[in-house]
């Protein structure tokens, strides 16, 4: 075989003239492969009509033919008819078994037009059958033969040991080797007999290496801009139905793409919110970060409920729960770093940031966590009560009533400088915070007072001057969905906590002061308690 190939660039700018698109496909295919004969199969059904939908096809017909020498030139005057009289034309994708059910049918040929669909999704894609050394005669399928086939996608060469060729086709065309490659919407395009140096010439088999793949990358590009010439110049009433079949399919294609964009990017922010980590992050170097938020709940007398519930109710009311944190973790723009039995770890650094070329404040990123613990509270409280639409069969209150439990959460909340990085084995790890100010948050959680938030003085004191406005984008998006908001001066932004009060019926001050804090070791002489519910049994759900 010559190392120069065909001229690419030739070859489009002839089909793309007045010509026979078609013919010059297999001219050119067939001196780029160094082929002995070529040829062109449609697709079609019983009608044996051109340009039916791939989805019709039930049969394969031989349409042109192309060859070396005298036998090229009578293959291309007689080779249709010669195939019909030999029973080698048409080529049926399916037969019918003994009980009168529609099978697939042996032969490569017939496989590659079944398998338009993946062929044309994936790339064309080119099936190589290797020399006659390396046939396996199978007697169970009478009239095929196995063969190695090996297909190839424009990247990389795969192997399939369970396919069959037609033994007829073989010893009628006395082939050496084939090559089988499909032209979307028409059929298929098929060599016989490549020679030269792709083919090893003792075994007959091809040599896959960087010559075969460059000739292959050459035979995909003719085949797509041979396609496209041919749709330009086809002609009837069949062809404009091919045209606005493959119109119609775009614009499906382009609103399948488009919506399922919009749900990777939920799905992504879900993901993220509720403690999936992406290759990058897991790969991290440990950065200091200074102003993040770190906060621990918990279900306040899990132990005795655990005795009160079966194993599977209190189960399904944890992850009732836990479902509960993780949807308001995506509301308010902070992350679910870890679930631990009853206990969620929340956090809200910039590490896990997802608004492109902004940063919240610490104080935003305070107001971020607050509402979350806080629309967490509320919404188990809802839970228990038969009133969140997560358990429309109020699973969960009938268990509350028939075992006389209360439930309730406490919230611990802290900000501070932590370290933030991959942490476990290597078979297990998680991007997570550890430090002295998440320490913190545990304790505070621990020796904080149900549907509470625990938090420290200086962490209340943000609060208390904390602003609502179009400058703090983050918590401004999360809480503009909310009606309270219609009330508010949007314009000039609103006080966090008058916000607060409104949003979650508290009438009392929401942030009162807790002397003496003590857990085991842990002792802080002053602290602040954050309400969550209010007096009354009017709550707020947020939903999820």
């Amino acid at each position: 075989m010559s190392d120069q190939s065909p001229d690419i660039a030739a070859f489009e700018r002839r089909i793309f003239r007045r010509g026979n698109v078609l013919s010059r496909l297999l001219a050119f295919s067939r001196k780029l492969m160094q082929a002995r004969q070529a040829g062109l199969v449609y697709g079609t059904d019983a009608s044996l009509s051109h340009f039916l939908p791939p989805a019709r096809w039930d049969r394969g017909m031989m349409h042109k033919f192309s060859g070396k020498g005298i036998q090229g030139i009578v293959l291309k005057l007689f080779g249709r008819q010669w195939v019909r009289l030999r029973g080698l034309s048409p080529i049926h994708m399916y037969r019918t078994d003994e009980v009168g059910e529609r099978i697939d049918n042996e032969g490569i040929v017939a496989y590659a037009l079944r398998n338009h669909q993946d062929f044309y999704d994936q790339g064309i894609k080119i099936l190589l059958i290797d020399g006659q050394g390396r046939r396996e005669r199978d007697d169970t399928a009478s009239g095929y033969e196995k063969v190695t086939v090996v297909s190839y996608d424009g990247s990389k060469f795969r192997t399939h040991h369970d396919l069959r060729a037609n033994t007829g086709i073989i010893t009628r065309f006395r082939s050496k080797n084939f090559i089988a490659a499909y032209i979307p919407d028409y059929g298929a395009l098929v060599f016989n007999t490549v020679t030269g140096d792709l083919i090893d010439s003792d075994t007959g088999s091809f040599l896959y290496d960087y010559r075969l793949k460059a000739r292959l990358d050459i035979l995909i590009l003719a085949i797509e801009k041979a396609s496209l010439a041919y749709l330009g110049q086809v002609k009837g009433r069949a062809a404009a139905k091919m045209i606005w079949r493959k119109e119609s399919g775009l614009r499906k294609v382009a609103a399948r793409l488009k919506q399922k964009e919009r749900l990777l990017e939920a799905q992504e922010k879900h993901l993220l919110a509720v403690g999936a980590v992406t290759p990058e992050q897991l790969d991290m170097a440990p950065v200091s970060v200074h102003d993040g938020v770190y906060a621990f709940m918990d279900m306040v007398g899990s132990a005795g409920i655990s005795k009160r519930l079966s194993p599977r109710d209190y189960v399904e009311f944890l992850n009732y729960c836990h479902e509960i944190a993780a949807e308001n973790a995506v509301r308010f723009g902070c992350r679910v770093d870890n679930i631990i039995g009853d206990g969620v770890f929340f956090l809200n650094v910039s590490v896990f940031d997802t608004w492109e070329g902004y940063r919240p404040s610490p104080g935003e990123r305070i107001m971020l966590m607050t509402l979350l613990l806080a629309s967490v509270i509320n919404d188990i409280h809802r839970l228990a009560k038969g009133m969140h639409p997560i358990d429309p069969t109020r699973q969960v209150q009938n268990l509350v009533k028939a075992h006389r439990i209360e439930i309730g959460f406490r919230a611990g909340m802290s900000q501070g400088r932590a370290l933030v990085g991959p942490l476990g084995s290597h078979r297990r790890k998680i991007v997570t915070a550890v430090g002295e100010v998440v320490d913190l948050a545990s304790r505070l959680e621990s020796s904080g007072m149900p549907n509470h938030i625990h938090t420290t003085r200086a962490v209340a004191d943000q609060l208390e001057t904390a602003w609502i406005s179009k400058d703090t984008m983050w918590i401004y998006t999360a809480v503009e969905k909310f009606e309270h908001i219609r009330q508010w001066n949007r314009q000039a932004g609103f006080s966090f906590l008058e916000f607060y009060k409104t949003l979650f019926n508290i009438t009392k001050a929401p942030v009162y002061e807790k002397k003496d804090s003590r857990y085991k070791e842990f002792f802080m002489a002053d602290t602040r308690l954050i309400r969550c519910l209010p007096e009354n049994e009017c709550v707020t759900c947020l939903g999820i």
